[in-house]
């Protein structure tokens, strides 16, 4: 148990992406903090995982809020212990829309949760580390961070940030023995899949198979990630396994990104 006795917060970690991750970190003997925005969801999300108040524990915070997170994370100490972990599940994916009538209120909170959450996150956590002189982040990009998708210019433009912030943050914490590493999820199946299909975006069969007209490439393994294959290499990044790789960006897509 390549995790044991460790402490990990996960933010957005009441379901999809997130809730498979903290599966993970269990299997592996670490402890889990499931940060999200809604306090029930949080607390049943961290019941379903473990122990409550030994293993696990389900907080409320908005990771777009600075002084909800510093109350968020002191919590994560006080129940479970020492912070050693961050995963950055915490996300939005807004409805398409066109740049040229693109909401701005809608803009701005896909880059307030997206990648101010990310920074947020990862700044409190650093810092907790930095004190310890350990640690690992991983945050959850998007391999919309690379190929363009019609109608997402929030999502996508958030995405690229947090894989270029994560390798900045890489070089800055390499010195005090702190990992930071980005996984990009292809098309996974989650809740997310809900907001794919819109007049001017792709479906699922569009993802999976291509169409020239709205989605351009498909998926070369010809089918969606499921969460947990995505949580695979969190983990794994997250672990000791991964003890000489920082400041990397792995995509987790099927073979997505290379056509």
């Amino acid at each position: 148990m390549t995790l044991d006795g460790t402490v990990t917060v996960v933010t957005g970690g009441a379901g999809g992406i997130g809730m498979a991750v903290g599966r993970h970190i269990i299997a592996e003997g670490g402890k889990v903090a499931v940060l999200d925005i809604d306090a029930d969801r949080a607390c049943d999300a961290a019941q379903s995982l473990g122990s409550s108040g030994v293993t696990t524990a389900g907080i409320r915070a908005d990771v777009t809020d600075p002084e909800s997170l510093e109350d968020g994370f002191r919590a994560v100490v006080d129940r479970l212990g020492p912070l050693y972990g961050l995963v950055t599940c915490a996300g939005i994916r807004q409805t398409s829309a066109p740049v040229a009538s693109f909401p701005y209120e809608r803009w701005k909170r896909v880059l307030d949760v997206d990648l101010f959450g990310t920074f947020l996150s990862s700044r409190k956590a650093a810092a907790m580390m930095l004190e310890r002189g350990e640690g690992s982040i991983v945050t959850i990009g998007s391999t919309s961070a690379t190929l363009p998708r019609i109608g997402q210019a929030a999502y996508c433009t958030a995405k690229a940030g947090v894989a270029a912030f994560t390798k900045v943050l890489a070089l800055e914490l390499a010195e005090s023995g702190i990992r930071a590493n980005c996984v990009n999820p292809g098309s996974t199946a989650t809740g997310m899949v809900d907001l794919w299909s819109s007049p001017i975006e792709s479906g699922v069969e569009d993802r999976i198979h291509g169409n020239l007209q709205r989605f351009r490439a498909g998926v070369p393994l010809r089918r969606l990630a499921r969460p947990e294959e995505i949580a695979d290499s969190v983990v794994f990044l997250l672990s000791p396994r991964s003890s000489y790789i920082t400041g990397h960006v792995l995509a987790v897509d099927g073979g997505e990104s290379i056509i």
